[in-house]
């Protein structure tokens, strides 16, 4: 009867992966990862910091199943690592207000002329022994104006800078901080804390 043992290797993050190639697969085929990142580079840099670490699952093709899980269920934490990742600012200011707003100007003006009277005719009627007008017409005239001025005028305002709460040195040194901080590794180090036994 033949026995077949699996190499300790298999067990190991770097062993799976070996093994699954030769089914022309692989622990991370079927994970999906948000706009900018590196997906072979993410990949390469879990496997050399976890490759020799046994793995908690003893069958590679759940072992698959579960990696592809465990990044849609970090989908959205890791769109949001990125986007704080790739922002660009200005290191050295700690203060950046973009304002804009608009001004109505609202004017009315109304202006009018009243006149009116009577207006006669200077003609007597023929049949009237005394001077009578002939036509008695009473006439009035208005005249009404409206002027009205709408304007409206935009501002807009940047303001950016360092405001003084803390120095450019002080900045600095915390963009230094940052800089340090790698996005892929932090990946790694939750894949290993997820899915290995790390002893070093």
């Amino acid at each position: 009867m033949e026995v077949r043992v699996m190499s300790l290797a298999t067990v190991t993050t770097i062993g799976f992966e070996e093994l699954l190639k030769h089914d022309n697969t692989s622990l991370f085929e079927f994970i999906t990862l948000p706009d900018g990142y590196d997906k072979d580079t993410l990949i390469n840099r879990i496997l050399l910091r976890s490759g020799e670490f046994e793995v908690v699952y003893a069958n590679p093709y759940f072992m698959r199943d579960v990696v592809t899980t465990f990044f849609k269920s970090y989908y959205r934490t890791f769109e949001k690592w990125i986007k704080v990742y790739t922002a660009n600012y200005d290191p050295l200011e700690n203060y950046n207000r973009t304002e804009e707003w608009t001004d109505k100007a609202d004017n009315t003006t109304t202006s009018g002329i009243i006149s009116g009277g009577n207006t006669k005719n200077s003609v007597s009627a023929y049949d009237s022994s005394t001077f009578q007008p002939s036509d008695n017409v009473e006439s009035h005239s208005n005249s009404n104006q409206t002027d009205v001025l709408d304007g409206l005028t935009k501002h807009t305002g940047h303001l950016f800078g360092n405001i003084g709460v803390t120095t450019s040195q002080q900045m600095a040194q915390e963009e230094y901080k940052i800089a340090l901080f790698n996005i892929y590794e932090q990946i790694a180090d939750l894949f290993i804390k997820e899915f290995c036994i790390p002893v070093y």
